[in-house]
């Protein structure tokens, strides 16, 4: 801290620690105005994995495939697929006749890290 500004430096963070901060300071006898500082703290995307289920349609001479994809480190990660078929969001439900194939791609992604897994189905 010197006499024209102050700052503050904050280590060893962990997810549970963003919210917002209030910090007040007094100059000589008089009290600054109090700032109000809101804290962001990620983690680093470790892990991604594609769960997978599926039901054979008999009637209609198909399997459906229930897939999610989960990251593990940061609780809220972005997710995007890409490739065959795919629709937004963590889940895809995707329908394919015995000949037919799918390659799929799950990315998670955060402000600090970026992960991905791919299937075949």
């Amino acid at each position: 801290m010197n006499k024209d500004n102050i700052s503050i430096t904050i280590e060893d963070l962990k997810l549970q620690d963003s919210g917002s901060f209030s910090i007040v300071a007094e100059k000589k006898a008089d009290q600054l105005p109090t700032k109000t500082i809101v804290l962001h703290v990620h983690d680093l995307i470790r892990d991604v994995q594609i769960e997978l289920s599926d039901s054979w349609l008999e009637s209609k001479n198909m399997c459906v495939f229930h897939l999610r994809c989960l990251a593990s480190g940061d609780p809220n990660p972005s997710y995007i697929w890409s490739g065959d078929l795919v629709e937004t969001g963590q889940y895809q439900n995707i329908s394919l006749r015995p000949a037919e194939s799918a390659t799929l791609t799950c990315t998670a992604n955060n402000t600090v890290s970026i992960k991905h897994t791919h299937t075949r189905l």
